[in-house]
């Protein structure tokens, strides 16, 4: 996948490790029914494994980098390849390359908000919400040449804000009555 195809693509949370459920032996953090431990996971040829726990590299997958989708240059889910080059990777392997920059200045800018007032005015239980419901993302980037043909930059900026009530069990006392 290229950087165009991935702009294109819907991505809750806009979160680049959700592009593995592209691949038709994706279940979530894992690959062809392995464990996530048995996927190897690379960003520019490097390994992004987790190295307390073997497993992937940002939170959804779990670990210690987190990648701006604004920052992803191509994508690839590479499975049933046991090529020495794709070492620590029985379920698959997902490479991810990020972009750079090069001689012509470019950029790009992203907006997502979607306010309270689209959302119910009543929670799960059918109560009048007090909470604010929105969530807004944006972010750019910018790159080009410090020096032409010699050094390049690359800067990629994301910021997520959710205001989002977190329900977790209707707790209520119950009475007893005494007979």
């Amino acid at each position: 996948m290229t950087a165009r195809d991935i702009a294109r693509l819907p991505v809750n949370g806009r979160n680049f490790s959700s592009l593995i459920d592209l691949s038709p032996l994706s279940s979530g953090g894992n690959l062809a029914g392995q464990l996530g431990s048995s996927t190897n996971i690379t960003i520019d040829g490097t390994s992004a494994k987790n190295p307390t726990s073997s497993s992937g590299t940002n939170a959804r997958i779990g670990g210690p980098y987190a990648l701006s989708m604004e920052a992803i240059r191509e994508f690839k889910v590479v499975t049933n390849q046991y090529d020495v080059t794709f070492g620590r990777s029985g379920g698959g392997t997902i490479s991810t390359v990020t972009k750079s920059g090069t001689n012509t200045f470019s950029g790009s800018a992203f907006l997502f908000y979607r306010a309270d007032q689209l959302s119910s005015n009543y929670d799960i239980r059918g109560a009048k919400r007090v909470n604010d419901f929105s969530t807004k993302q944006f972010g750019f980037t910018l790159s080009g040449p410090i020096v032409k043909d010699k050094a390049h930059f690359f800067v990629a900026w994301d910021r997520q804000a959710d205001a989002r009530p977190l329900q977790l069990a209707d707790i209520q006392s119950l009475r007893m009555k005494n007979a």
